[in-house]
């Protein structure tokens, strides 16, 4: 067995000379040599360590699947200021500032020690894995670079704009897994908020799963949850939810949260939580998709209706299912199936996107359900069928965007009863630069029959609606109107107002029609 060990000398009147070759150490297969070869080796290295610099000692080792000899190879490379290799065994330590890279993968530390032939490295100090655009630091860090498992002490590290940190980091291939975690999108030292977790689970480009995770804002614990789940990757499919506060003639002091309930891309709801002062507790279960089926659950109970004739319904659903259909390109944007003309001003926003290469655009709803509506504590079983559909957006020139749309919809009570709604609309956008725009929408409904609950009616049959977001600097305006032509009055505004804090952008918003202030705090490109 033969140990080559290369210790740098400090000489300050001396440089580096680049014109050195790097010594290359073959695999096992080409290390049984002649002790005259492995003298030579020996002398190449000395020369290398009688350069005045810290000294780079660069190993290059040939890396091949020993079951496939012809298999192309991936260098190994490691430099630091002192080396120590087995031939034998294919072992090796270094120390004193150690760079590793194999393919794109690079770690540092203060020392590393491995085996070539089982691919585990073990790194000590000031540790920093860095692959493509993930970065994870820690005390002390082992990696194995033939299956990717990893492990770290005291690591920390971001990936998909997400920062997080744990007491214990175990890996295998690009899942992570934390205890005694947190994670945020805030880069400060002390960020402005953060979500803590006793086990963290990050996919990057796909999920981040929190359990027994507590979300704190300005170093101030607000709420407590089992679990915790967010998309990532693309933006505009990833979301983060903060509670929210509001003030209004109809609940009193209110604050609400939704908890998510998903797992992976499979199930997606939520558990929606409101407390009030004058109503207690409100709020229920909501499903969107259920085992990758667009089947919808909802199990709320007292959950506040903005739709309707009414200012005041209370809705209870005990139960509701039904199946929905979507459009692709509208799969993961939102929409409200009791007021589908919404969407068609939502859908012109600039931070929505329809699908440039399809004609149209849709959604429909199929549903059955139990309904209690507060007050007058009015029950009845509705089999309900909506739809609504969109044209794909015309230019008009000078950034503005016509869409023409129309709403379907019919409703069967236990009554007997029934309700028809056919709608249609037309809507135009103009952008005015970034996070800036304007729009108006013309929405007109015939209605036919009757429905025994108020929540559910239409509440203006001939509309115009309006709307104008704009940005100076770091804040935002939020302006938006809805307009009975029938009745010439206006029957409900909007006013709101936001500013940007580093990563957080607090906006306060005013209805008149419910006579409600809310506060939201949203996170800046999150």
């Amino acid at each position: 067995m033969t140990t080559v060990r290369v210790v740098n000398r400090y000489m300050p009147d001396n440089k580096s000379d680049p014109s050195i070759p790097k010594a290359r150490c073959l695999p096992e297969k080409t290390t049984a040599h002649s002790h005259e070869s492995q003298s030579k080796i020996t002398q190449l290295l000395a020369m290398f360590a009688s350069q005045k610099v810290l000294f780079a000692f660069t190993v290059l080792i040939l890396c091949m699947i020993r079951a496939i000899a012809d298999e192309e190879a991936t260098e190994l490379q490691i430099l630091a200021d002192v080396t120590e290799y087995e031939f034998q065994t294919e072992s090796f330590t270094a120390s004193g500032d150690v760079h590793v890279r194999y393919g794109d993968i690079v770690i540092t530390a203060n020392s590393v020690t491995g085996n070539v032939r089982s691919g585990d490295v073990t790194a000590d100090g000031n540790v920093v894995f860095r692959q493509g655009e993930r970065t994870l630091e820690g005390r002390s860090f082992s990696y194995n670079f033939i299956t990717g498992a990893a492990g770290a002490q005291d690591a920390s590290g971001s990936a998909d704009g997400i920062y997080f940190r744990g007491k214990r980091l175990t890996s295998e291939g690009a899942r992570y897994v934390l205890t005694q975690s947190r994670f945020t999108t805030c880069d400060r030292q002390n960020p402005h908020y953060y979500l803590s977790a006793k086990e963290l689970t990050i996919l990057p480009g796909q999920r981040l799963t929190a359990r027994n995770a507590e979300i704190f804002l300005f170093g101030t614990r607000i709420i407590r949850i089992p679990k915790y789940s967010i998309r990532l990757g693309e933006r505009k499919r990833r979301h983060f939810d903060l509670p929210r506060i509001g003030l209004s003639s109809k609940y009193g002091l209110h604050a609400g949260y939704r908890f998510q309930l998903s797992r992976g891309d499979s199930t997606s709801g939520t558990l929606n939580v409101i407390m009030s002062t004058r109503q207690v507790f409100q709020g229920g279960l909501e499903y969107r998709q259920i085992a990758g089926k667009p089947i919808i659950l909802n199990l709320v109970y007292r959950q506040p209706c903005y739709g309707g004739t009414a200012t005041n319904s209370l809705v209870s659903r005990l139960p509701e299912i039904g199946y929905a259909f979507v459009s692709q390109d509208l799969e993961g944007q939102v929409y409200d199936a009791d007021a589908p003309e919404r969407v068609v001003r939502q859908l012109l926003r600039p931070e929505q996107r329809m699908n440039p290469q399809r004609p149209a655009s849709y959604f429909g709803q199929f549903s059955a359900g139990y309904f209690i509506e507060e007050p007058g504590h009015i029950k009845s079983c509705r089999l309900d069928f909506r739809s609504a559909a969109w044209a794909r957006p015309t230019s008009l020139g000078r950034n503005a965007l016509l869409s023409p749309a129309i709403t379907l919809r019919q409703s069967t009570y236990e009554s007997g009863q029934t309700y028809t709604d056919l709608g249609l609309g037309l809507s135009v956008m103009k952008s005015l630069g970034k996070d800036s725009y304007a729009s108006l929408t013309y929405a007109k409904h015939w209605v036919g029959g009757s429905t025994p609950f108020q929540f559910d009616a239409v509440e203006i049959k001939n509309e115009l609606a309006s709307e104008l977001r704009f940005r100076m600097g770091s804040w935002g305006i939020g302006l938006g109107g809805r307009y009975d032509l029938e009745q010439n009055h206006f029957f409900d505004y909007e006013v709101s107002f936001s500013k940007v804090i580093h990563c957080l952008e607090p906006k306060l918003t005013w209805r008149k029609r419910f006579d409600e202030i809310s506060l939201d705090i949203n996170l800046v490109g999150f």
